[in-house]
């Protein structure tokens, strides 16, 4: 059903028989392209792209699913739309990671564990154990660290370790003892983040929707008011159908600080399930967070998907 006033038409709504603003249909845009004399608008989140005006609408399309990969399909599209195909590389293989990749990233801080390096270095080394440096770049075999006053020295890989915060964390988290059962390990993941928030953005994937809101609560009641209810501190990251825009802009702000009193800013705590730990990008834009080891983020499952785990 659809109305025409002034010099649109307007989609109704079947119920009410009143006018949806902001509505739209591929088949109303057609009208309104054949009466008025309009240009189509694809206004889809998921688009059904099946016209010849579609596809040339676009320079390049991504993730074409359905029969579109089948040899006769690919012929239909070059021949009458001049749309060329190529194969891409499995999404899953662009998650591994490469098993001779140093773990050290050229920037960070380390600390000294040995004095071990090549024999023209012997001397720059020695006395250097337990000092700090910034690594200047990462080699196979050696790494080069910038320990101040202009002093850079070459260690073996085996002779240096990342920094980490000195805050300790709570008993067990990371221990050799298990946490038994799942009250107590809920407890700690709690407790785990809400000494973190303080230094960085704090993001917790939970198993389910019912565990998002017992956990977030529970961080709630451990950080109290200025993370309270109201106040976004602790946001729980779930869809909503009937605003999917919601579920993007609480990701844009689950990295932004929080200022929990008139001189001091802290970090939200975001609770979620595996839907937002995929596909979405989390922002870090503060060095000092960097600095601090960047976001924290606490798994409290292993799926038994591969593919979930890899995301």
């Amino acid at each position: 059903h659809y109305a025409e006033r002034g010099q649109g038409l307007y989609l109704l709504d079947e119920k009410t028989n009143m006018i949806k603003e902001g509505a739209t249909a591929l088949w109303l845009e057609a009208m309104k392209r054949n009466k008025l004399g309009h240009h189509a608008q694809y206004k889809y989140i998921q688009a059904v792209l099946c016209r010849l005006q579609c596809f040339r609408t676009y320079s390049c399309i991504f993730g074409l699913t359905g029969s579109l990969g089948q040899d006769a399909e690919k012929q239909y599209l070059m021949q009458y739309y001049d749309a060329v195909t190529w194969n891409v590389p499995y999404f899953l293989d662009t998650c591994r990671g490469d098993e001779d990749k140093s773990p050290f990233v050229k920037g960070e801080m380390v600390k000294i564990v040995s004095e071990e390096g090549d024999s023209a270095g012997l001397r720059q080394r020695k006395g250097t154990k337990n000092s700090l440096g910034r690594l200047l770049d990462v080699g196979r075999d050696s790494l080069l660290v910038d320990l101040g006053d202009g002093k850079e020295v070459k260690y073996m890989p085996t002779c240096i370790e990342k920094c980490v915060s000195s805050k300790k964390a709570p008993k067990n988290i990371g221990g050799d003892k298990p946490l038994e059962g799942l009250d107590a390990q809920e407890q700690a993941v709690v407790s785990l983040a809400a000494a973190k928030c303080n230094d960085v953005p704090v993001l917790v994937l939970v198993k389910n929707a019912e565990a998002v809101h017992r956990v977030a609560q529970y961080v709630r009641q451990d950080l109290g008011a200025a993370w309270g209810d109201g106040t976004g501190g602790v946001i729980e990251l779930l869809h909503n159908p009937r605003n999917p825009r919601e579920f993007v802009d609480l990701v844009d702000l689950s990295t932004e600080p929080l200022q929990v009193a008139q001189d001091k800013h802290a970090f939200r705590v975001t609770v979620t399930t595996a839907e937002g730990g995929r596909g979405h990008d989390y922002r870090v834009v503060d060095p000092g967070i960097d600095d601090r080891g960047g976001l924290l983020l606490i798994l409290t499952w292993v799926p038994w998907s591969e593919r979930e785990w890899i995301q």
